[in-house]
């Protein structure tokens, strides 16, 4: 009797494969699984059209032609804040027990006021993986429009930021006192800052980090380069460099560390991780090496 081995395929160009770990997954509680990102993003083009549709009409609807917003749709500083922290998070399960999540963030801006910014996605294990449709508004009742379904009250059982995700104390379960613990999430804040202003619009998108964690541990345990660079406070900042290859594409995964004050050995393995990304730029690989080089090589 023959004995099949395991078959796995991609949804949108159903090529297959042997191993699951070869497919990526957007959705909770679902079997759809993708070759690569590029396979994901055409899968759900048409849902991302749907849902523009849909804001748009209602937009008219309620005779709001410029919500004089459209300058934040490119800016991923208010991406970040409303991933990270949403005020309000909603709920919405088809028959299929097929969940969609909307994240409303309430915002008050010295330039432009108060207003809101509202993200259309789906959750995989607690992270935002794919984002449908975004936009900022003014407007209250085209937000009411869009507060539905189940509101989720406990947001933290429910999602966690891209940013705490891979920040290394969840993943070494390093012991370190409470004020470096804050200290760490000051710099957490202000880096990621510094990354997403920093990041080109070809890079590896922000709602794409959650998919190379896997990256982190052999990054951190085994850099290719560590490069010592002073922040605005002063402070020095460890970079974990090492490339890698996914899918045949080169990237170089970073992870940003900082020594405990008390440490006076300063050996690698007792950094502690403060966010960690992946990039293919390489201006972002010159630019962390500006530094001084403390382990390895410079590569071309």
């Amino acid at each position: 009797m023959m004995k099949f081995k395991n078959i796995y395929y991609c949804c949108q160009c159903h090529s297959i494969f042997a191993e699951l770990e070869n497919l990526l997954f957007v959705e909770e509680n679902s079997s759809r699984g993708f070759c690569s990102e590029d396979c994901i993003e055409k899968f759900y083009d048409p849902l991302v059209e749907h849902f523009a549709s849909i804001i748009d009409d209602k937009r008219q609807d309620i005779g709001i032609d410029d919500d004089a917003l459209a300058i934040f749709d490119d800016d991923l500083h208010y991406q970040e804040k409303i991933l990270n922290n949403p005020d309000e998070l909603w709920r919405h399960a088809n028959d299929l027990e097929e969940d969609l999540f909307i994240l409303v963030k309430e915002f008050q801006d010295e330039q432009y006021g108060h207003f809101y910014g509202l993200t259309f996605c789906y959750l995989y294990e607690k992270e935002v993986s794919f984002i449908l449709a975004q936009f900022y508004t003014y407007s209250e009742e085209l937000v009411d429009f869009f507060r539905g379904g189940e509101e989720i009250k406990c947001l933290k059982d429910w999602i966690v930021s891209p940013s705490e995700s891979l920040l290394g104390e969840s993943v070494l379960e390093r012991e370190v006192d409470s004020d470096f613990l804050q200290m760490i999430e000051q710099k957490k804040g202000a880096l990621l800052a510094e990354i997403i202003s920093n990041r080109k619009e070809s890079d590896i998108p922000l709602e794409a980090f959650a998919h190379y964690e896997d990256y982190f541990i052999s990054t951190y345990k085994s850099p290719d380069e560590i490069c010592r660079i002073i922040d605005d406070d002063g402070d020095d900042i460890y970079c974990y460099i090492k490339a890698h290859d996914r899918e045949e594409v080169s990237f170089y995964y970073y992870i940003l560390c900082l020594f405990p004050g008390d440490r006076t050995d300063f050996l690698p393995e007792h950094a502690t991780p403060i966010i960690g990304f992946p990039s293919v730029d390489g201006e972002t690989y010159g630019n962390y090496l500006n530094g001084v080089l403390v382990k390895g090589s410079l590569k071309n």
